[in-house]
């Protein structure tokens, strides 16, 4: 059965995503790629195409390198969230249920004020806060 297209983009996207988390995991562990490469039981250049998004990994590798990586597969390919990210969400998702409501309504204003592209908060162009004009009198 002939590989469509979208098929090909897809796969290109889940090696890619793969090879960063692998290449993560193993940074975080202190670990080289041939260490990695032994524990999973690959050779170095193989690894190193896993990372670089070159070639896929069977299902059996893929699983050793998650066991080995102490993540789920899903975690590897990018179908669920990293568990730092979810472990800081929780944490997020704690603090805000102690707050009032007025207190959660400001801290989203807060947010949505740090995640405006810089230059664009409120018609600004530049990185100095305006300062209202002092009356002449």
């Amino acid at each position: 059965m002939p590989v469509k297209p979208e098929d090909r983009g897809e796969a290109a996207k889940l090696r890619r995503v793969l090879g960063a988390r692998v290449r993560e995991a193993r940074e975080e562990l202190g670990w080289s790629q041939e260490k990695l490469a032994e524990e999973v039981g690959v050779g170095v250049e193989t690894l190193g195409r896993y990372e670089r998004a070159t070639k896929f990994p069977s299902h059996v590798t893929l699983v050793r390198l998650a066991r080995v990586l102490r993540r789920s597969t899903d975690a590897l390919l990018g179908l669920t969230a990293s568990i730092a990210a979810q472990t800081e969400r929780s944490d997020l998702d704690e603090v805000l249920t102690r707050l009032t409501a007025s207190q959660q309504a400001a801290v989203v204003h807060v947010i949505r004020e740090l995640t405006v592209p810089y230059g664009n908060a409120r018609g600004r162009t530049s990185g100095t806060v305006r300062r209202p004009r002092s009356r002449a009198r």
